[in-house]
C-alpha cells in the first residue's frame, strides 16, 4: 500500500463579536500559544503518517475557556506521540490516556479557583489505515471522499439528543435554543460528578484521495453544511478552502471564535 501524503492549512480568526479567542488547535505541533491567539492565524504545511490534528473550543468565559482549550493542546504536545504511534489497535486506548490527563488538569485548576472551565475536542489520527476520529462537545470532523460529503462524528448536544430521540427534526434542533446546550465536555462534569467520555467515530479508510475537515461551532453555526461542501469540492487547495471557509464564517457574522483545520490525504 502506497504511503499517504498529507497536505494541510489551519486557521483560527477571534470572530467579530468576541474579545479573546477561546480555541486552539493542535495541528502537526504547531498550537496557538497566548502571545499570538487574539491574532488572525494561520499555518500550512505537509506531514508524513502517522499525524495527529485537533481542534478544541474552550467553555467558561473569558481567560477560563482559553486556559482550558489551551491546557488541552499543552497535554497533547505530551502525548501526541504516543497517540500517533499507537497503532490502529491501540489509538483508542492512547487517546483515553490523553483524554483522562487533560481532565485532571483542567478539574485540578477549576477546583483550586473555585470556577467552571472546559473545553471540546475533535481529534483526527490520520495513518496508512485510514482516518480513526474521537471527539466530545459540538466541533465537528468532516470527510469528503469518493463515497461523498459527512459529517464523521455526531453533536453532543441536548438538541441533537432530542433528535436521536425522535422528540424533534435536525431542521428544528438548529433553531433550538439547545442547539448550543452541550451533554459532554472536556473538564465540567455532568450532574453525576463524572467527566465525559471520549466518542470514539467510526473510522474512515482511505478510499483515494480524502479531504479532511476539523473545525470548532464558529464555522459550523455560521455555514451551513451543504456551503461547506460546496466550498470544499471547489477549491483545489486546503489553504485557500481553509481561507474561503473562514472569509464565509466571518462574513456571515462571525459570532464566535472560528478555528478550522483542512487537509488533502
Amino acid at each position: 500500500m502506497q504511503t499517504p501524503q498529507i497536505v494541510y492549512a489551519a486557521r483560527s480568526d477571534k470572530g467579530r463579536a468576541r474579545r479573546n479567542n477561546e480555541d486552539n488547535l493542535y495541528c502537526c505541533g504547531t498550537f496557538l500559544t497566548d502571545d499570538i491567539r487574539n491574532l488572525p492565524f494561520r499555518t500550512e504545511g505537509r506531514a508524513a503518517v502517522p499525524a495527529v490534528f485537533a481542534v478544541f473550543d474552550g467553555i467558561g468565559g473569558e481567560h477560563l475557556g482559553e486556559y482550558a482549550s489551551l491546557t488541552a493542546v499543552l497535554t497533547l504536545k505530551e502525548h501526541a506521540a504516543n497517540i500517533a504511534g499507537a497503532g490502529p489497535e491501540r489509538n483508542d486506548e492512547a487517546v483515553r490516556v490523553f483524554v483522562a490527563e487533560t481532565n485532571r488538569r483542567i478539574r485540578d485548576e477549576s477546583e483550586k479557583s473555585s470556577v467552571s472551565m472546559g473545553t471540546t475536542m475533535v481529534l483526527a489520527v490520520v495513518d496508512k489505515s485510514g482516518i480513526r476520529a474521537y471527539s466530545i462537545g459540538d466541533s465537528r470532523i468532516y470527510v469528503l471522499d469518493r463515497d461523498g460529503f459527512r459529517q464523521v462524528n455526531t453533536d453532543q448536544t441536548l438538541a441533537m439528543r432530542k433528535v436521536a430521540e425522535g422528540l424533534i427534526t435536525e431542521a428544528e434542533a438548529r433553531r433550538s435554543r439547545d442547539w448550543s446546550m452541550l451533554t459532554a465536555c472536556i473538564g465540567i462534569p455532568v450532574d453525576n460528578g463524572a467527566y465525559s467520555e471520549v466518542q470514539i467515530d467510526p473510522p474512515v479508510p482511505l478510499t483515494g484521495k480524502t479531504r479532511l475537515l476539523l473545525c470548532s461551532d464558529g464555522l459550523s453555526d455560521m455555514v451551513p453544511d451543504d456551503r461547506i461542501e460546496q466550498i470544499l469540492r471547489s477549491e483545489q487547495s486546503v489553504d485557500k478552502a481553509v481561507k474561503v471557509l473562514m472569509s464565509e464564517a466571518l462574513n456571515n457574522g462571525g459570532r464566535d471564535n472560528i478555528t478550522i483545520i483542512a487537509a488533502d490525504i
